[in-house]
């Protein structure tokens, strides 16, 4: 893939990084990029977290999965070895922060800080 090719998807992606409400779940993150869209569902549960990976490439099988975290550290662990830290950080990002958000409706501004 030639370089202004790999720039114009890098913006794509950028550009398409969305968020969304589902009124009987919780936050939809997404993005959109040059190999296809990914998303995540984000539901809090009496039992933890429930998060919900799709992702659907442009040529390809889609994948979905369901996971359910009993515990803070487990997700954050979960979010740093998730491949799309490196492919979309924007939403890397957005995805620790709403998480973390179902775990601490308040946090103060230092915990905002230490987020990796």
């Amino acid at each position: 893939m030639s370089r202004t090719v790999r720039k114009a998807a890098d913006r794509l992606a950028v550009a398409s990084l969305g968020c969304s409400r589902d009124p009987l779940s919780g936050p939809v993150l997404q993005a959109h990029g040059h190999k296809g869209t990914i998303q995540f569902l984000l539901q809090g549960t009496p039992g933890g977290l429930y998060v919900e990976r799709d992702e659907c490439p442009t040529h390809g099988v889609r994948t979905i999965q369901s996971l359910l975290f009993a515990e803070r550290d487990e997700f954050l662990r979960w979010c740093d070895e998730d491949p799309v830290l490196f492919e979309h950080p924007l939403l890397h990002e957005r995805l620790q922060r709403t998480g973390l958000e179902r775990w601490d409706p308040e946090p103060g501004p230092c915990e905002r800080t230490a987020l990796r």
